[in-house]
This record gives C-alpha cells, structure tokens and sequence, in this order.
C-alpha cells in the first residue's frame, strides 16, 4: 500500500499491525486522512485474517472492532466461526444453501431463532419435538413424548395442537428440587 507523504514500515502495514501494540496502532491510522485510513484498515484485517484464523485474539477482535467505528466503514465479514460471528457484529445473516433464513442482532437471533435451522446452527440446543397444549400471549404449554409439559416463550400466535420444535438452550434450563410427599408423587427410586 503507497500512501503519500508517510513512510511505511518495509515489512508491509499488516505484518507491522500484527507486531505493534494496539495503540501504536490507532495513533498511526488516527494521522492517516481518512480514505487512507479505510485502505489501510482494509489491508490490516485481511492481513489478520488470512495470517492463521486461529491466532486472532479476543483483543485483536476488539481492536478490529474500534478500528471500524473510527474509519466509520462498514465490515462485511464472512464466516463459520460462531464466536467471531457473536462477538463481531451488530448484524448478522444466517444462511443455508444460499438462501438467507434470518437477519438480526446476535442476541436477536440467539434468542429468538426463525427457524428450526437457525436454532441448531447457532450455539448449542437441544430440539424437541412436541404439540401446543395451550398458549396465551407470549406462553405455551409444549407436551413433549417422555418429558411431559414444557412451559415455553414464543413470539407468534400457537394454535392448540399445532406440532413445534423447541429449542432447549443449556444454560436456560432451571432444575428446582420438589417435595415429591407434598405433591403425592411415589418416590420410584425409593426402596421397598
């Protein structure tokens, strides 16, 4: 990259980036008039990600991150990587096959997935089949083979008895200890 009137280091502006501390960094693009600017934070990032994926760090993540938000570009990144993905942008399109199923903010997505897809391909879930019992506005009963009734958020209307897919997330789920003798519930693993 030739940018008039600055000396850039001879190993190249991306292998310089990589070795200098992050605010060595910004102090150098800060004094580049912006279109520079924005051709050099090009440069850097496919320097970065082309160097090894795997070595990119949290920081250098972050420092990627305000980097856009000073040269006021926008990034479009493609990627496989959930965790780049989440922690990255403020937008995101998931896609299957070619075809975009869902676009929104991560927690958008994570939380409220459109798809059966979408709930699997984004974090981990376990997907359960089940029909509506009931729902009310924003709530539904889901009985599901073997678990019994599952209380369950959902966004759009559920009529009673439609077959659904729910996507159990690991770090939702809340296990509470009961007194079965209160309930009348028989204890099957107490002995005889």
């Amino acid at each position: 990259m030739v940018i008039p009137g600055l000396t850039i280091p001879a190993k190249g502006v991306s292998a310089w980036f990589v070795e200098t501390d992050a605010a060595g960094a910004r102090k150098w693009l800060a004094s580049l008039p912006l279109a520079d600017s924005a051709a050099a934070a090009r440069e850097i990032y496919q320097a970065l990600y082309t160097l090894n994926r795997q070595d990119l760090e949290a920081h250098k993540r972050f420092e990627l991150m305000e980097l856009q938000k000073r040269v006021g570009i926008t990034f479009v990144m493609v990627t496989h990587d959930q965790e780049e993905a989440m922690t990255m942008s403020s937008r995101i399109a998931v896609m299957n096959a070619g075809k975009i199923l869902q676009v929104g903010a991560p927690a958008e997505i994570y939380e409220n997935p459109a798809s059966r897809f979408v709930a699997a391909f984004v974090g981990a879930a376990n997907i359960l089949e089940g029909r509506i019992g009931s729902a009310s506005a924003g709530e539904a009963e889901v009985e599901v083979a073997g678990l019994g009734q599952l209380r369950v958020r959902h966004a759009e209307p559920l009529p009673e008895g439609a077959a659904v897919a729910v996507a159990v997330r690991p770090e939702k789920i809340e296990i509470e200890r009961i007194d079965i003798e209160r309930l009348g519930i028989e204890d099957a693993g107490a002995a005889p």
